[in-house]
């Protein structure tokens, strides 16, 4: 029996060794939570669960030590995907930051598009990452942090954005700010995230908020209520016949009830591809109405006055929830962390607006909802 014990807290502590190096955590931290892991191992009480909370505590830590002394903090640059910033940076953030007692007064959000109105409550101040650089900068710089990352999601910060930062602190005259990179919340969340849990371990390190209104309705070529559509192919929505046959199906019948303002994006700065175009004329392109500089501020605005949202499922399905617009999302096949979802679904789910999320094999050839 005391053999069989020691094995299997052999391979429980090499388990959760393996764990931390995946993470990402420096060895210094490593040896302090693997002290940890092998108490709670010889208790019986070790879990991922444990692991989590002793991987917040270190980075409670590292948030501690970049607030002391009152200096201004930029949080970011945030150049990634909108649904990681919507769904856990922000939230992160505002967990984090009141945890140190950190108000909004002293913290600086570095992002891109137009997304301060995202950031309120935890930062009062916003500075434009395309007012410090160009969108083929932008590209390049991007290109470079995940060769030097090895990945898209850097865990420690990268030239690149500490270069962005140095680039706001000049512009804003901010003299020696300290600086919480996106790296700290991938950190976080990585072992959570490559052990498939729910999302519900994890809300207690994250923050949720409406985005408060109200939001000017842009300009549109007609009066009256709309829904906004966007669909773009991905991992979890791949471009295929089927996908597109389905999308002419369903903004042709959505167009024929009401006018349908399409988020095409019409900008290339990640990944992510629009779909396809269609000639109605209940169905206006928007893509025409902002720049890179405004892109996100302009959609939220968008997403904010219409009376529902029909998208792709991913990171902008979020989006919708936040400002209180009922969200109708799809995806072809379940190419995405489970994580991702379960916690969309127990985080989002505000009275005045939830998501639901579709595959296509249940809805193909039906009528759209709303």
């Amino acid at each position: 029996m005391a053999a069989f014990r020691q094995t299997v807290m052999r391979r429980a502590i090499r388990a959760a060794s393996l764990s931390l190096n995946a993470v990402g955590v420096g060895p210094a931290v490593k040896r302090a939570v693997m002290r940890e892991v092998t108490t709670a191992i010889l208790k019986g009480n070790f879990s991922p669960a444990t692991v989590q909370g002793w991987l917040a505590e270190q980075i409670d830590r590292e948030i501690a030590e970049a607030a002391a002394g009152g200096r201004t903090i930029v949080v970011g640059p945030w150049l990634m995907e909108v649904g990681f910033e919507l769904l856990y940076w922000i939230p992160f953030l505002r967990a984090a930051l009141r945890r140190q007692g950190v108000g909004p007064e002293r913290v600086v959000a570095l992002s891109r598009g137009g997304t301060e109105r995202w950031y309120a409550g935890v930062a009062d101040r916003y500075c434009e990452v395309f007012d410090l650089i160009d969108q083929e900068r932008f590209l390049a710089g991007n290109a470079e942090m995940e060769r030097e990352s090895r990945g898209k999601k850097p865990f420690e910060a990268t030239a690149f954005e500490r270069e962005l930062v140095a680039l706001a602190a000049d512009r804003l005259g901010l003299e020696k700010p300290a600086a919480l990179h996106a790296g700290l919340m991938y950190r976080m969340f990585r072992q959570a995230w490559n052990s498939r849990l729910g999302g519900e371990p994890l809300l207690p390190y994250l923050e949720y908020a409406p985005i408060a209104g109200p939001f000017e309705r842009p300009e549109l070529p007609f009066e009256g209520p709309y829904v906004a559509a966007k669909y773009y192919f991905s991992d979890a929505f791949p471009a295929s016949e089927r996908a597109a046959a389905f999308l002419r199906r369903h903004l042709a019948a959505l167009a024929e009830r009401q006018p349908v303002v399409l988020l095409n994006t019409g900008l290339r700065l990640d990944d992510h591809a629009d779909s396809i175009s269609l000639e109605h004329p209940n169905l206006f392109d928007a893509s025409r109405l902002w720049s890179a500089r405004d892109n996100l501020a302009r959609q939220t605005a968008l997403v904010a006055n219409a009376q529902r949202l029909f998208c792709t499922y991913g990171g902008f399905s979020y989006l919708g929830p936040l400002v209180g617009v009922s969200t109708e999302a799809v995806y072809a096949h379940p190419n995405f962390i489970g994580t991702h979802l379960d916690l969309a679904l127990r985080a989002l789910d505000f009275p005045q607006a939830g998501l639901a999320v579709s595959p296509l094999a249940a809805i193909e050839g039906g009528a759209p909802a709303g």
